[in-house]
This record gives C-alpha cells, structure tokens and sequence, in this order.
C-alpha cells in the first residue's frame, strides 16, 4: 500500500507521521532484538509506530515473542556454557551465587531468569576464571550479615 499523505501523532502532536516499512529495534535484556519490515505509521519527530492494522500489530508482537524466546534460550545456553567451562555443577554455582540448591537447573532450562548481578559475575568469571578462587574463599559464611547488623 502506498501512502504519500502524513498524518497527526498522536505521543507528539506533530503532523510528522510517514507510512512505510521499517526495521524497528527493542531492547530486550541488554541484547537488541530487531523485527524487520515492520509496516505502518512512523513519527519522523518522536519515532512513535501506530499499526494500519490489528493484523500487521499482532504480527509484530508475534515475532517480538519469538526473538525473545530466541534470546533467552541463548542466554541459558550461555551461563550454562560459562558454568561449565569453570567447571563447576549446578549446585556448586548455586552456593557461590544464591538462589536456592535447584536455581541454576531453572536458569538453565530458561525457566527463570537470573539476577543480572549473577550474569554480569558469571560473563566476569568467565573472562577471568582466576577470580573464581577468591570469590571461593571470601564468600559470606552464614551468620556473617547477622553479625554486621548487630
């Protein structure tokens, strides 16, 4: 459908709005996931999208669904590799990192995601597998943060 008419948006009030098909970007966990040839109506002031149609919105929010599911899969492929890699099992990860004795089968499986503190360690670890001694030995003891609030 060709559209040469500009139209009113309705996030910014400028008559900026543009049909075309475009690439839209969103940021999903810290990684970008890209849908391409997104059609409808694009503000050239705010960047707002409004959809022609319910069809092509539902569209769109399938395919966001599906790069997310992609995503995650690949980020529980990842901390699994990395946890591996420092050769250590999942309980062993649990009680360096926290969340319970089964939390890195869940993270693993994608079905629940870690803290991004526990990823951004984990990627650290990862890069520096030397530091995984230290964090080892200076790991909080049960009792310590009772000890501090006293």
């Amino acid at each position: 459908m060709a559209q040469t008419e500009k139209r009113q948006c309705s996030s910014c009030g400028t008559a900026g709005m543009v049909y075309g098909h475009r690439t839209i970007e969103r940021n999903f966990e810290g990684t970008v996931i890209a849908v391409p040839e997104v059609e409808g109506w694009f503000c050239t002031s705010c960047g707002e999208l409004e959809f022609e149609t319910k069809e092509s919105a539902e569209r769109f929010f399938e395919q966001v669904v599906v790069l997310q599911q992609q995503e995650r899969s690949r980020q529980a492929a990842e901390l699994q590799a990395i946890r591996k890699r420092l050769k250590l099992t999942q309980r062993q990860a649990a009680e360096l990192f926290g969340g319970g004795a089964n939390a890195f089968s869940e993270y693993e499986r994608g079905a629940t995601r870690p803290s991004r503190s526990t990823v951004m360690l984990m990627q650290l670890l990862d890069h520096h597998p030397e530091l995984l001694q230290e964090l080892r030995s200076t790991k909080p003891q049960r009792g310590d943060a009772e000890a501090r609030r006293r």
